[in-house]
């Protein structure tokens, strides 16, 4: 082997440099994704506050409408009673959606840390250039 092959440290520091200035990118897209999973769920969970306003409504509506009944058959008017029947999903289905993707998302960060260190490690312990290339090109 000759010694224009062998790594130098400031190769090495140079490969380091790379692997930290993708880990940073990472990092920087990993936030913005997880900025992007609250700004799409945030709708949803709005909409979730929104039901218990939209069911007292209903209740409300429902009142109204037994008093206008009663008032037509006062007055001689044939009504018959409908039934109005409002069908929410009150279960955690979105709150479940959220955790599941923040999970994942988690933990594909790990997978992808451990990655990062692991290839600090292998630059660190490259014996020539073109390996640490090797090495820093599977981030870019």
């Amino acid at each position: 082997m000759y010694d224009s092959d062998k790594i130098s440290e400031d190769q090495r520091r140079v490969f380091l440099d790379l692997v930290r200035d993708s880990q940073k990118k990472y990092e920087r897209d990993f936030d913005d994704y997880l900025g992007s999973l609250k700004g799409g769920i945030g709708p949803k969970l709005e909409a979730r506050a929104r039901v218990q306003t939209l069911m007292e409504n209903v209740r409300h509506l429902r009142g109204k409408l037994s008093e206008a009944i009663a008032g037509l058959r006062q007055m001689g008017f044939r009504v018959e009673d409908g039934m109005i029947t409002v069908d929410v999903s009150t279960g955690d289905d979105v709150r479940r959606e959220i955790d599941d993707a923040k999970q994942a998302a988690k933990e594909k960060r790990q997978e992808s840390l451990a990655a990062f260190r692991a290839a600090t490690l292998s630059v660190l312990s490259a014996s020539t250039v073109e390996e640490a290339k090797k090495i820093v090109e599977q981030f870019a």
